[in-house]
């Protein structure tokens, strides 16, 4: 369960307070062979307070596969389902496949990490029902980092920082370029129970002029907060 805001007032127009809920069951088919389904529903607590299906995701991962003591690869296999209406019905989206690979890197104190993906969107119309050109090609590269501080009390402790760069491409070939960045600390409580303190920021990669960048820490206007509380449960 997730809280997400960009604190502004909250009888603000700009407010923004969503609450998320994510069910993730995963299950080891074979020994490096794992399928899991991402579903995250979201509340809005403001405005229209509109409930939405964010992700019906059903991914396929093998590895990790071990290049060295340090170095693995994991590749990914994903489709993307269309459960929520407005994909269904307004963008017409039939289906989402993806596929990817991700390299991890194994240190003492630090776990830096490189993914990248390509999906390929299927629709039965390349416009949406309110005149907007649909998605054909993604392009997804993210770039994180895990820290463990050495402190001993704080030894359940993990600081992330993960820039994501994203370039897509409509049906009639306008290239469309984002960027999110977040930074979260999380602490597990137990072997079932984490908390997780996280600020995001996301927007166009690119300034209004076109060719400066936009990539901040924190924007007045697009950076949100969230405060998340994780079950985890093997059977």
């Amino acid at each position: 369960v997730e809280f997400e805001s960009n604190l502004k007032a909250v009888n603000s127009s700009e407010n923004i307070s969503n609450l998320n809920f994510y069910i993730v069951p995963a299950w080891n088919v074979l020994k490096n062979l794992k399928t899991l389904f991402i579903f995250n529903i979201q509340k809005e607590l403001v405005a229209d307070r509109e409930t939405k299906i964010l992700k019906s995701d059903l991914g396929i991962t093998y590895g990790p596969v071990h290049l060295n003591p340090h170095l693995s690869l994991t590749p990914k296999l994903g489709f993307i389902l269309p459960l929520d209406y407005k994909k269904r019905v307004y963008e017409s989206l039939i289906l989402g496949l993806r596929s990817g690979i991700k390299l991890d890197a194994n240190f003492t104190r630090i776990q830096p990490a490189y993914e990248i993906s390509g999906t390929r969107f299927l629709h039965r119309y390349s416009t949406a029902l309110n005149t907007k050109t649909n998605l054909k090609y993604q392009l997804s590269q993210k770039i994180s980092f895990d820290i463990t501080p050495e402190l001993t009390p704080l030894q359940p402790l993990v600081l992330s920082s993960a820039l994501s760069l994203v370039s897509a491409w409509t049906y009639f070939g306008t290239l469309l370029n984002r960027f999110e960045w977040n930074q979260e600390a999380s602490y597990e409580l137990n072997s079932h129970l984490a908390l997780l303190l996280g600020i995001s920021n996301s927007g166009d990669l690119l300034k209004a002029n076109g060719y400066e960048s936009n990539i901040a820490f924190w924007n007045e206007n697009q950076t949100t907060y969230y405060f998340s509380l994780s079950f985890k449960n093997i059977i």
